[in-house]
């Protein structure tokens, strides 16, 4: 049976989720999109900057569809958030 570790990479995108989402839910809507929005930006220039090594938790596919497709949810999420109507 082999050890499942999490590496640095997958805790930074993560918990820039899981606090934009705890921000979400605490009525703060675009500052918490921002920051859900940041976390997976943070995916994409790591999965761009860092060796594969060092990535590992947070691959996907190849690097150039990894880093397209954080940074595509990234924009997608940053204005999902930026639209919305409040009160």
């Amino acid at each position: 049976m082999t050890r499942f570790r999490l590496g640095i990479p997958w805790l930074v995108v993560v918990g820039l989720v899981v606090a934009g989402l705890i921000t979400v839910m605490a009525g703060q809507v675009r500052p918490g999109g921002v920051v859900m929005s940041l976390g997976l930006f943070a995916g994409a220039v790591m999965r761009a900057v860092l060796p594969e090594r060092y990535v590992l938790d947070i691959k996907v596919r190849s690097r150039s569809v990894d880093i397209t497709g954080y940074a595509l949810l990234a924009v997608i999420t940053l204005v999902a958030f930026g639209v919305v109507k409040l009160g």
